[in-house]
């Protein structure tokens, strides 16, 4: 089952006018190995965005008729390629982060937030819209300071990033759950300049340096 009009709302609001290409991945055949869920057959496609739209929902809903269980992913960073890698990350309106069991963030977070119910319990993919996008480099500074607040996946910070799309469906756990946007928000950043808050001074891991630094994460640039 893959609900078209809630992907296609998701993406248009990922990505706009923006032109690049889409990354998609399927997981078909998903079956636990141990504690961790892998798949018979993981495949990866690329859409040219906006052109190829139709197509890609097109080409979404007809795998998922012919494999059967599939897991959809897409990536929320187009790529300036027809491949999915940490060096074609075009600039990107949207910071994200996915938060597994505990799930919490600073109140002053709440009304920016974007929240995608992935079809596990407690496991959200969390984003928030920019009105001007970003260099992939100040993006993942955003997404690990997110993550930092929100105590989200450690691992999934990287521009090249897959999370789960909203429409299609979760096979993880034996059941056939929908992943599901549950709100969506808009973001000012001039709004959050003025008010300092934006993620607020949060005390986190600056991965470059590898030291702990204090500072104001600014959504509208560094």
């Amino acid at each position: 089952m893959f609900d078209t009009t809630e992907a296609q709302a998701f993406l248009q609001r990922r990505f706009g006018s923006q032109e690049g290409f889409v990354a998609i991945a399927l997981g078909v055949g998903g079956y636990f190995k141990e504690h961790s869920y892998e798949f018979k057959a993981w495949k990866e496609h690329q859409f040219k965005w906006p052109k190829e739209e139709e197509t890609l929902l097109w080409s979404i809903e007809k795998a998922v008729e012919a494999y059967g269980t599939t897991d959809v992913y897409v990536c929320p960073v187009l790529r300036s390629t027809e491949a999915r890698t940490k060096r074609n990350g075009l600039a990107s309106k949207t910071v994200f982060a996915d938060l597994d069991g505990v799930i919490s963030w600073p109140e002053q977070l709440d009304p920016y937030l974007e929240v995608v119910s992935s079809g596990s319990s407690d496991h959200y993919h969390i984003y928030i819209q920019l009105t001007e996008a970003v260099s992939v480099q100040q993006l993942e500074i955003f997404n690990k300071a997110l993550l930092n607040a929100t105590k989200g996946d450690r691992g999934k910070w990287a521009n090249n990033t897959v999370l789960r799309l909203p429409g299609s469906t979760n096979h993880k756990h034996g059941s056939s759950v929908g992943v599901k946007q549950l709100r969506r928000s808009d973001i000012k950043p001039a709004d959050l300049r003025e008010d300092g808050i934006a993620i607020q001074v949060l005390y986190v891991k600056d991965y470059r340096q590898r030291k702990n630094s204090a500072f104001l994460v600014n959504l509208a640039g560094m």
